[in-house]
């Protein structure tokens, strides 16, 4: 994660704050061309959290992208690399 742009995905206009993080709050159709390598911290409601995870991994890049998610959902278990614990 050192080094990595991290990109926090919510549908809130809020952005958290984390201290030493480069991080960027985004939730674009074009957020998918810009992934590749990248950390992602999703932060949605469970059904539209599944649905992103679910079309990340489906993207030729989405084994490299590591994601964390804020809540447990259906897929996060098997889609994401784990819960974000700030």
């Amino acid at each position: 994660m050192i080094g990595s742009t991290i990109y926090y995905i919510s549908e809130s206009q809020q952005r958290p704050k984390f201290v030493g993080f480069n991080l960027v709050s985004i939730y674009e159709e074009d957020l998918f061309l810009n992934l590749h390598g990248a950390t992602v911290i999703v932060d949605l409601a469970c059904e539209s959290q599944d649905a992103f995870l679910r079309r990340l991994q489906a993207q030729p890049h989405g084994w490299s992208t590591q994601v964390f998610v804020t809540a447990e959902s259906k897929y996060s278990p098997f889609l994401s690399d784990g819960e974000f614990d700030a």
